[in-house]
């Protein structure tokens, strides 16, 4: 894939969405652990190891998986992870989050990718997957029943997102509206829209826990905005 990545060097667009088969990568290396090399091991020991280096885009995926203290989901989280930061060579943005064919499964099918060179396409993709996500929520735990009983990290909750806000102007200091919600985005990927987190801006803003150059009482995407505290 870098052959299509570089093209960003020569001023193409380029955006990627790949499906990165997480979990069947860590159970495909697995039974590779006993090659991965050492410092006194010999190239000729470990035919296989390149191949899936080639994979993963990176050496990173040998630690992981030699992580005896590791769980079996905590090494796909961070294959996962290591995947998305290679991505990050090429593009500025990138979404990570796990797909699961059923709620209840303990590991996720893959990892949905999505990796741009502009903060507008990740909202448009957020947009999509928080939708997506929403249905596959509402089909599971909601149509159907006479009473809802998603779990409560599902229900869409306002002090939640207006937390999750704050914690991300914290970390960005003063910063313009539109990059403190792309940023509330990257760190909440597939949770919430645009506009809820617009929304929470607006009653942070009026409530006095963010300072800001307007008054939070319309959306103002090219305003300044900082903590209170």
């Amino acid at each position: 894939m870098e052959s299509v990545y570089a093209q960003l060097e020569e001023g193409h667009s380029v955006e990627v969405l790949v499906n990165f088969m997480s979990t069947s990568f860590l159970r495909a290396v697995r039974a590779l652990t006993s090659q991965i090399p050492l410092e006194s091991s010999l190239p000729h020991e470990r035919e296989s190891i390149p191949r899936w280096d080639a994979v993963a885009g990176g050496t990173y995926w040998q630690e992981i998986v030699s992580d005896d203290r590791a769980s079996n989901a905590e090494r796909i989280e961070r294959i996962a992870e290591g995947y998305a930061r290679k991505l990050r060579r090429w593009f500025n943005w990138v979404l990570s989050y796990p797909i699961r064919a059923k709620y209840e499964h303990k590991f996720p099918r893959y990892h949905l990718m999505f990796g741009s060179r502009h903060p507008d396409a990740i909202e448009l993709m957020n947009r999509a997957m928080v939708k997506a996500r929403r249905q596959f929520i509402q089909d599971r735990f909601v149509d159907g029943f006479l009473f809802s009983n998603e779990p409560e990290i599902e229900v869409i909750n306002p002090a939640k997102i207006e937390k999750v806000i704050v914690e991300a102007c914290r970390v960005l200091g003063r910063a313009k509206w539109t990059d403190l919600r792309v940023a509330a985005t990257m760190t909440n990927p597939c949770m919430y829209t645009d506009s809820e987190f617009n929304a929470a801006i607006k009653r942070l803003i009026q409530k006095g826990d963010l300072k800001s150059d307007c008054s939070g009482k319309t959306i103002a995407e090219r305003a300044w905005v900082w903590s209170a505290q």
